[in-house]
Parts: C-alpha cells; structure tokens; sequence
C-alpha cells in the first residue's frame, strides 16, 4: 500500500441520539470509505456530525430540536480526528435547548473543556473555520452544476470557492476609499486655509499686545489694593481693641444696674423675715439638724404602721377568700391522676396516627401530582405525534409517490436540457452558415457556383429557420424554468417528508403510557380517598379523647385547689394574729408625737437661718459695688475710641471697595482678551491639523493610485496559479471520470466577468453547457473535486454526498474506478461518499458500510459493515 493510504484525517464518529441514530458508531480508514442506503437512512447525518463536532452547532433556528431524536433528552457526538502528526478526540454534549458541554482532548493530555474554547482550539488547530472546510471539503449533491448553470452567480461563486473573492473585496474597498479620500481633498480647499491662516496669526499679535497693556493696569490696582488692605488690617486691629474697651464699659455699666437692684430686693427680703419670724440667734443650723433626726425617726415609725395595716386589711380579705373555697366538696375519686396519664397515652398514640396518615397523604398527593405530569406530556407527545402523521398521511395522499415523481421530472428536465443545448447547437451552426453567405461565390455546402439571387434564397430561408429555432428555444428555456422549479418544490416536499418520517414517535407506545398512567392515577385517587377518610374518623377521635381529658384536668385542679385553700387558711390566721401585735408595739413607739408638729418647728429655724444667710450676702453685694465703681472710673473715653475706629474702618473698606470693583473690571477685560486669544489659537491649531491631514490625505491618495493597480495584478496572478492548479487536478479527475474518448481535455477559463468550463472535441474548445445533459454533469462533479482537491490540499480530506446523481449507469461505473484511484494520485488521502448507488461499493479501498431504517415504524439507523474487495 502506497504513503497516500497511510493518513486518515476522519478515524471515528460516535453518534449517540442524533437524529435516526440512537447509538452509531463508524470507523473510517485511509483511501475511500463509503456508506450506502437509501434515502432517510441516516447517510447524511454523519457528515452533518463531523461539522458539528469541530465547529460547533450552526446557526440556524430550532436546529437542536431537529436533532434530537424523539422522545430522548440529551445526546452527545464523538469525533476522533488526526492533524498534524497528532490525534485528537473531540465530544459535544447537547439537549432540545442547545449545546450543554464540550471537551477537546489532546496527545497528552485534555486540551481545554469549554464549548467557546474548544471551537477556537479547533480552527486553530486545522488553520481553517467551518465555513471554509466545508467550501473545501464537502462536495454537495449537483452543488457545481446549480453554479454552472447560474450565469448571474458564477464567478463570484467561484471565486469564493478557489478564494479570489477577498481580492476583490480588498480591491472595492481601496476603491471606495481612494473615492472619499479624493472627494474630501476637493472640498478642502488647501490655498484658503493658508491665508486663514496668515489672517489669525496677525489678529493673535494684536490681541496679546493689548493683553500685555491690560496685565500691566491690573498689577497696578493690585499693588495698591495690597497697601488698602495692609491699612485696613491695622484699623482693625485699633477697631477691636476699641470695641473691646467699649464692650467692657458696658458690662461694668450693667453690672452696677443688676448689683443695686440685687442690694434692694435682699434689703426687702431681709425686712420681711425678721418681722414675722424674729431675729436669728446664730444657733439655727444646729437646731434643724437635731429636729430633723429626730423626724426621720418618727416618719419611718409611722410608715411602718402604715405598712402593717395595709398587710393586716391584705390578709382578711385572702383569709375570706380561702374560706370560701376550703368549704367546698372535693370532686374526684383518689385514682383520678392514673386516668389522666391512661387518657394522655391514648391521645397521643392517635396523634401519632394522624401524623403518619398525614405523611402517607402528602405523599400520595405528591405521586398523584406527578401522574398527572407525567399524563399531560404524554397526552401532549401523543397529540404531537398523531398531528405529524396525520401531516405525512395528507402530503403522501396530496402528491404521491413524490421520489417516483421526482425521478420522473429529473428526466424531464434532461430531455429539455439536451433539447436546448441541441437547438443552441443548431442556431450557432445556423448563424455561421448565414455569415459564411456573405460575398460567397460557392455554395459553403456543396461548393456548386453560387449567385447573388441564390445567395438571397438560401439567406432568407436560413434565417427564418433561425427565427423558428429561436422561438423554440424560448419556449424550451421557458418550460426548462418551469420544470426546475416544480422540481425544486417537490424536492422541498421530499425533504420535508424525510423530517417527518425521521421525528414520527411511536403512537401505540403513547397511547399504552397514557392509558397506564390514566388507570394508575385512578387507583391514588382512591387511594387518597381512603386515607383522607380514616384522617376524619381519627380527628375525631382525637377531639372527643380530647374534651374528655379536658374535664378530667379541670375537676383534678379544682380538688388540689380546694385541698391548697384548707392549708392556707391555717397559715392566714396565724400571720394576721403576728400583724396584730406588731401594729400595737409601733403605736406605743410614737407616745403621742407626731411628723407635723416637728416639720413646723424646722420651717421656723430655717426662716431665721435664711435671714442670716441675706444678711451676709448684702455685705458682699455692697463690695462688689465698690469694685464696679471703681473700673468705671477708668473707661470714660472709650465709647467715643470706638467711634472713631468704626469711622476709619467704612473709610477704609469703601476705598478696597472701590479698588476690587476697577480690579474685577480689569480681570474680566483679561479674560476676555485670554479667551478671545485662545481661541484664535485653537482656530490656528485646527487649521494646522487639517492643513496636515491635507499633506497626509495627499499622500494616501497618491499611495491608493499605486496600490490598487498593483493588487488587481496580484489578484489576477493568483487566479491564473490556481486555475493552473485546478486544470491540473481537472484533467487527472476527468481522465477518470469521462470513459470515452471524444473529450479529450477541459479547462476552467476566466472570461470578462465570468468563468466558462470547456472541453475539447475534434480539436476545438466547446463550452460544457453545449455538452449532453449526462456530460454536464460528468464536467461539474470533475471541476468540484479538482476544486477540493486545491483547497484541501493540507486536510487531504473529500466528503462526497451523493456524486452519481444524474450520471448514467457507464459514468456511475467511472466515478467508482475514479474514486479507489483519487488518493494514488496524490489528490486526497481520505474520501468520505454518501450515496445510494451500491456500484459506488467497489470505489472502498478502506471501509464501506451499509444505513439501513424503518422509517415507517420510525425505527432507528441500523449500521452493517461491509466487506471491502476492492484491490488497491
């Protein structure tokens, strides 16, 4: 086996609830690995995972609920691939909201485990994103036909594809940016803003001149208000100590006016006690000191009678209470306190009961619950699932057996197809038998003389057979279009009729659930029943054990209270004959004294002890007065020092005054001339930078005029190497694939504004779209496969869905024999078909599988290897 067997980018795919897969597992090997089966077998979706795999979910509206299959929650797909020498396994978890985890292992050891990160490890890895591989690798089903046949589309198609189209867009935006950088140059006007300026900077000068002049007055006032100000802080100073003294006058004034009126009112006061409670002795303080010992005495003597009798008057009245209850009769039998403990056992084994009834109800309330869950989703799945089949059951009654159908208008447009290219073929030959009538002297056919009235004959019948051939061809292109959009919509229907089929739950296992669920959600309905009723029978017994126990506590407390009165009332009668005694002992303590007579005896002495007090408090009055008399004597002239310094104060603060407002004056006129200066400096800055911006923008547009140029060449030298390269592989695939021997060459040529595929036949170039429908098709596949192989060059990898359709039977076979020889050539080292043409079964030379799938029973896919024969 040759070095191009030995590498296998693919090694195995792991689907596991994706789609039709519940568990798939497929191997693949280096040369061509092939998987065959009918369609909605699950082909499909093995080059759907591998995408996936590596490059994450695409972007597409609900595409994890078409995923998943039916009825699951969560799938994953495996992906084991090989780059670079090196060997890696990549996993994607996911359920019917998105993508839930991936992780990308490495040769040693786990690469990274986030989806975000394992995406950019990827692309990082291979040098390429998914949009890119799949343009490389991924050959679609008449994918290059549809391009072929879109005049309007084609060369950008295909300059995406062979990746020229970036040039393009680099060039277009060079373009439009040579256009606004010329445009914004037009409207500048350089020569204006010089003499803009020239003006600012002269009108700049003028203004400083004048802002030096109004600095030098504002110095000025500020040196001379500096001098006011130093003058005013010195006439402050005068000013305080002037008002000071002021202050200080005034107060010894007032205190003169309140130490004469104090004098008089304790003269008064003084007068008044002496007449009606006599002259002090001197001996007062001691006096009142003995009295009001001997009065706490007496008090507290008198607050303990007090006290005693409140207590006597207390215990009678409990006395009679206590009386009263001891002269009950006892209402219970000795061994009422053993029924009480008998009573309380019995009810709390009842509330035991109740609270396992309670704990066995929630939790049928709890399973019941979930039934009813459980009934609804089912109920919901089953009327998901009869409403699909009852879609699939109108589409098949509405069109039928639509592949039949398809397959039939597929023919239809290939007769078309042929039809067209035959009567284009006629029209050209027409055409060229017209011109060759000009000025001809022999007949182009039968080389007989020709004359000028001859010439005019066979003209004027050629060119209304070239009217009539013009006119058909109209209506053909006309019903070519029909047909290809009648064939587009029942595609769309087939399609359609595969997803349906793919997500068809299974309707009898629903409607069996639901009936289980259904008679089981019965059975803990009557279950709950059951329990809620032995719940009622023991709360009742509970309230009835209830009141019972109540009545029994009742009459037990009220026979210990009786009981508990007789020994009271023993105790009560002999504490109220001690309280007795001890309120006659207290009386006898007072002999007669009372509090009154001795508190009246203290107010006189402290009548007397006030009028002492005053007496000395006018002398120290009077000496104070004498004080005051004295200071005033030396603060004569301070009232009219105070005047005077308030005067030269107002003075002063009207001259600052009138300094500050010339000085504000002055400031606001800098400002003002600061402002207006910066401005035109601003002014004078942005006209610089936009003077700059010209001389930058002049130079980027003069760059532009050499860069556009020199990158149009760069990308024609580029599509003229990788057309070289795709001609190259083009002829080694069509060698293979085209097994007669009248096409002997074909190459993809750019013409104008667009690219036409060509073969050779007798020596002439022909376009492809002259071909036969079976050759068309035989030259996009070989273009398409040429154009991954330039691509995928450093993947070595082709994902081929579907490459026979519309080959014949002789083609299918060359396509086969094409494809175990691919990796000889050195083109691919791994090819992946999808197909469900069994010929492709000899192309294996590393592993073949066989889909299998009861859609019907909507079954999941069925995998069988196959056994490789083919000889490499």
């Amino acid at each position: 086996m040759r070095d191009a067997y030995k590498y296998r980018m693919i090694r195995r795919v792991v689907l596991r609830n994706w789609k039709s897969h519940y568990n798939t597992v497929v191997e693949f090997e280096p040369g061509t690995n092939i998987i065959v089966g009918i369609n909605g077998a699950g082909k499909s979706s093995v080059l759907e995972a591998i995408h996936f795999a590596l490059f994450g979910p695409p972007d597409k509206k609900n595409f994890f609920e078409r995923t998943l299959r039916y009825g699951e929650k969560e799938g994953y797909v495996e992906l084991v691939f090989e780059f670079g020498g090196n060997v890696y396994t990549v996993k994607r978890w996911f359920n019917r909201k998105g993508q839930k985890d991936a992780r990308l292992d490495g040769p040693e050891k786990v690469i990274t485990g986030r989806a975000g990160d394992v995406d950019k490890k990827i692309v990082e890895i291979l040098g390429t994103d998914g949009k890119t591989f799949m343009n490389a690798v991924y050959a679609r089903q008449n994918e290059m036909a549809t391009i072929l046949q879109n005049s309007k589309q084609r060369k950008e198609l295909i300059d995406e594809m062979i990746e020229i189209s970036e040039f393009s867009k680099v060039r277009d935006v060079l373009v439009a940016l040579k256009n606004r950088v010329r445009d914004w140059l037009s409207g500048a006007g350089t020569l204006s803003v010089r003499e803009e300026m020239e003006r600012k900077e002269k009108e700049l000068e003028e203004k400083k001149k004048l802002l030096d002049e109004r600095r030098g007055e504002l110095e000025k006032i500020n040196k001379k208000l500096q001098e006011k100000e130093e003058l005013l802080e010195t006439l402050e100073k005068k000013l305080a100590e002037a008002e000071e003294k002021y202050k200080k006058l005034k107060e010894l004034e007032r205190k003169r006016s309140e130490l004469i009126g104090r004098r008089e009112s304790a003269e008064k006061r003084l007068s008044e006690l002496v007449d009606k409670y006599g002259e002090p002795s001197g001996s007062e303080e001691g006096d009142i000191k003995k009295f009001r010992s001997e009065l706490e005495k007496i008090k507290a003597t008198e607050k303990e009678i007090v006290r005693l009798e409140s207590t006597l008057a207390h215990l009678e009245k409990t006395l009679r209470e206590k009386k009263e209850i001891a002269e009950r009769e006892i209402p219970v039998s000795e061994n009422a306190e053993e029924k009480v403990k008998e009573m309380e056992n019995a009810l709390e084994n009842l509330r035991e009961e109740e609270r396992n009834i309670l704990t066995s109800l929630a939790a049928l309330q709890k399973e019941k619950e979930s039934a009813e869950n459980d009934l609804r989703r089912v109920s919901e799945d089953l009327k998901r699932a009869r409403k699909t089949v009852e879609e699939l059951e109108e589409i098949k009654r509405k069109y039928g057996d639509v592949s039949a159908k398809i397959s039939e208008k597929r023919a239809e447009l290939d007769r078309t197809l042929k039809e067209i290219a035959a009567i284009e073929s006629s029209i050209r030959s027409e055409e060229e038998f017209v011109r060759s009538l000009e000025g001809a002297k022999k007949c182009p056919v039968c080389e007989s003389p020709l004359t000028e009235e001859r010439a005019s004959e066979l003209k004027e019948k050629h060119e209304k057979k070239l009217q009539e051939l013009a006119d058909r061809l109209k209506e053909l292109k006309r019903k070519r279009d029909e047909e290809e959009k009648a064939l587009k919509e029942l595609e769309s229907i087939y399609d359609k009729l595969i997803r349906l089929a793919e997500t068809i739950p299974d309707v009898k296992g629903l409607e069996e659930e639901r009936r289980k669920l259904e008679m089981r959600l019965e059975e803990i309905k009557s279950e709950i029943r059951e329990t809620e009723k032995r719940k009622e029978d023991v709360e009742k017994m509970i309230k009835q054990k209830g009141e019972e126990l109540k009545q029994l506590r009742d009459a037990l407390k009220e026979a210990q209270e009786v009981l508990n009165a007789r020994k009271e009332v023993r105790q009560l009668e002999e504490e109220r004959e001690k309280t007795q005694k001890e309120i006659e002992k207290q009386k006898n303590v007072l002999a007669g004294r009372s509090s009154q007579e001795i508190e009246e005896k203290i107010r006189v002495l402290e009548k007397r002890l006030e009028a002492l007090r005053t007496k000395d408090e006018l002398a120290r009055i009077e000496e104070e007065i004498r004080e005051v008399e004295k200071s005033l004597a030396g603060l004569r002239d301070a009232e009219e020092e105070f005047k005077k310094a308030q005067n030269d104060m107002v003075r002063a603060e009207t001259e600052i005054k009138a300094l500050k407002e010339s000085r504000e004056r002055t400031k606001r006129e800098v400002d003002l001339l600061e402002k207006d200066a910066k401005a035109i400096q601003d002014e004078l800055k942005k006209l610089k930078e936009k003077l700059e911006e010209i001389e930058k923008k002049t130079k980027i547009l003069e760059t532009l005029n050499r860069l556009i140029p020199a990158l149009e060449a760069a990308r024609e030298k580029v599509r003229e190497a990788r057309i070289q390269a795709i001609n190259k592989a083009l002829n080694i695939v069509w060698r293979g694939l085209y097994p007669r021997g009248d096409l002997t060459e074909i190459r993809l040529r750019p013409e104008g504004q667009d690219y036409v595929l060509e073969v050779k036949r007798a020596g002439r170039w022909i376009p492809v779209d002259h071909l036969s429908g079976g050759e068309f098709y035989d030259a996009a596949l070989a273009l398409r496969i040429a154009i991954s192989a330039l691509k995928a060059k450093n993947l070595g990898l082709l994902l081929l869905d579907e490459p026979t359709h519309n080959l014949d039977a002789e083609a299918t076979e060359a396509l086969a024999q094409l494809l175990s020889k691919l990796p000889e050539y050195g083109l691919f080292r791994q090819i992946i078909v999808i197909t469900h043409d069994e010929t492709l079964q000899k192309a294996a030379t590393g592993t073949a599988y066989l889909f299998e799938r009861d859609k019907d029973r909507n079954k999941p896919t069925v995998v069988k290897k196959l056994a490789v024969t083919h000889e490499v």
